[in-house]
């Protein structure tokens, strides 16, 4: 055990030294084990998720058009992209499954 302590031995016993940074970064990490932070993170990674993709994948940054409105549809016809792409790829994942499928059937 005192091979894995950072304690220094004294006269009679031991002495560790806690600072504040130290002290405050373990209730930090305590704080990101919970259950409630790692969904939120996992809320986060997806959220900014989609700029990155709309920047690698669409190209957003590279605008070829000029003037708020032209530029504001660009963008807006490119985020229809992605959305429409996402839905696509969500049917063909559960097939004919889905409640409207099956009302059309």
């Amino acid at each position: 055990m005192a091979e894995t302590c950072r304690c220094k031995p004294q006269r009679k016993n031991y002495a560790v030294h806690v600072s504040a940074t130290m002290a405050e970064r373990a209730r930090y990490m305590e704080k990101l084990s919970t259950d409630k932070y790692i969904q939120l993170t996992k809320k986060r990674n997806a959220v900014e998720g989609i700029p990155s993709v709309l920047r690698r994948r669409f190209r957003i940054d590279d605008i070829p058009t000029f003037g708020y409105l032209r530029s504001r549809q660009f963008v807006l016809l490119k985020i229809g992209t992605y959305n429409f792409n996402k839905l696509l790829r969500h049917n063909r994942r559960i097939g004919g499954q889905s409640a409207q499928n099956l009302a059309i059937a």
